[in-house]
């Protein structure tokens, strides 16, 4: 009986081998208007250009505010601009492309205001889709949602050290929200969690990774596993110092281990981590095909992933655009690159 595209990925978070290479295109949707007509979304791009991977996760919550938290958004100068005014004090940020340009934390009496949101923040569990899925999808973890979205890399060290205490409640405060988010995901009769904390050494040392990040992590990990269930985290750029914290997580698998040149890591120095049952997602960026001849590309692919390694061990390859304007052609080609590379 043929192996269907689900059950292949089914397999490789079971932590098993494929003879196949999976693989699939991890890009921003702007793109889709370079493609023809008949590609609308990335559903059919990925099938057009044969990618292995299906549409694997979904959000398995929702969340709005109580009566004493009012929120509103609205757009101005190309930006999506947000606001919070709650009893003890008002937030705002603004957002491009998915990316702050003013962060909604800038002082420590605003860590209060966003501590009392959480608090005042009501979650639901959505309703399951029709199609299959493999996971249910969570937010960051607190210090991740700090880092990269309420308050950027500056402030949040600063404001850790200023007020360590304040800083620390409201860590706790939000941990106690995600927590309620895991217990409302792992209802679903569905076996795997994604979590996309974007986890790097370019934002948190190891020292800090250990105090914070490490047992929060573990704490959701550990409820996961309790109820028979796997946790798949999402991390890009320099994890080569992290690896032996994120390994006392007790996670089950990797997103996006990025290989020099870009990244830290060693697909190999992973395994040897964690071990030749440990899934990993591994990336090739945009800088290893984007306008390359076809030698480089077979070249770049051969570096990072000796030919038939993925027969040993889980594993699939993610392909990213970066941001960068690739043709559609160009996709198709690199398409190919790859079907007749993991054939060999």
């Amino acid at each position: 009986m043929e192996i269907t595209k689900f059950d292949a990925i089914s397999n490789f978070f079971k932590g098993n081998p494929s003879d196949a290479l999976l693989w699939y295109l991890d890009f921003d949707l702007k793109w889709i208007a370079n493609c023809p007509a008949h590609i609308r979304e990335w559903v059919d791009l990925a099938a057009d250009l044969g990618c292995t991977w299906p549409i694997i996760w979904f959000g398995g919550y929702k969340e709005e505010f109580d009566s004493t938290a009012n929120y509103r958004e609205y757009r101005a100068d190309d930006k999506l601009v947000k606001e919070w005014h709650t009893p003890v004090g008002s937030l705002h940020s603004r957002i491009k492309y998915n990316h702050p340009v003013e962060y909604t934390i800038k002082t420590i009496d605003d860590c209060r205001v966003l501590k009392y949101i959480y608090e005042h923040t009501l979650t639901y569990k959505n309703e399951q889709p029709h199609q299959p899925f493999h996971g249910v999808s969570l937010s960051t973890s607190p210090v991740q949602q700090l880092l990269q979205y309420e308050m950027g890399l500056e402030t949040f060290y600063t404001l850790l050290m200023t007020d360590t205490h304040a800083v620390e409640q409201l860590m706790d405060t939000m941990q106690q929200k995600q927590m309620e988010r895991t217990s409302l995901v792992c209802q679903f009769e569905i076996p795997m969690i994604y979590q996309g904390e974007n986890t790097s050494s370019t934002m948190i040392s190891p020292e800090y990774y250990k105090k914070y990040s490490l047992p929060q992590i573990k704490q959701q990990a550990d409820f996961i596993h309790s109820k028979d269930k796997t946790i798949i985290l999402h991390m890009c750029g320099l994890l080569h110092h992290l690896l032996p914290a994120i390994k006392q997580t007790g996670i089950n698998g990797i997103h996006s281990v990025t290989p020099p040149p870009v990244g830290d890591t060693e697909f190999s120095e992973v395994y040897d981590t964690f071990g030749g049952c440990f899934p990993i997602q591994g990336r090739f960026g945009s800088t290893q095909w984007y306008n390359l001849d076809e030698k480089e590309i077979v070249k770049n692919l051969s570096y990072i992933l000796p030919v038939g390694s993925w027969r040993q061990r889980p594993f699939v390859l993610l392909v990213t655009l970066d941001g960068v304007l690739a043709e559609y052609e160009q996709l198709k080609r690199l398409a190919r690159i790859i079907r007749e590379f993991g054939s060999k």
